[in-house]
């Protein structure tokens, strides 16, 4: 079960920018955050690999979004018999990237 913090860059044309968000608010996977100069942050959280595949194709097909980045992914196993087993295993250590 993928969990994406997007951010998307929208294009500056007003009612393109409407219409989009109005696109966006419609869709059952996606949250919408605050949005700020061009910037849009959406929460993107879908049922499998497979759908979250088709929102990201749908998105990056959008006129008025000019970019998608990613802020974060979140998987999550559709399995809980491997819930169980992967709980056991110790966490890797977080790592830091500098830009």
């Amino acid at each position: 079960m993928p969990v994406s913090g997007l951010v998307l860059t929208l294009k500056s044309d007003p009612e393109i920018v409407r219409a989009t968000l109005d696109w966006l608010g419609g869709l059952e996977a996606v949250a919408l955050g605050e949005i700020s100069g061009s910037k849009l942050p959406i929460t993107l959280d879908t049922a499998s690999q497979q759908e979250d595949k088709a929102y990201w194709h749908d998105l990056q097909d959008c006129p008025g979004i000019l970019n998608v980045d990613v802020a974060c992914v979140f998987f999550e196993d559709d399995n809980p018999d491997n819930a169980s087993s992967n709980s056991a295993q110790p966490r890797p250590e977080a790592r830091h990237v500098s830009t």
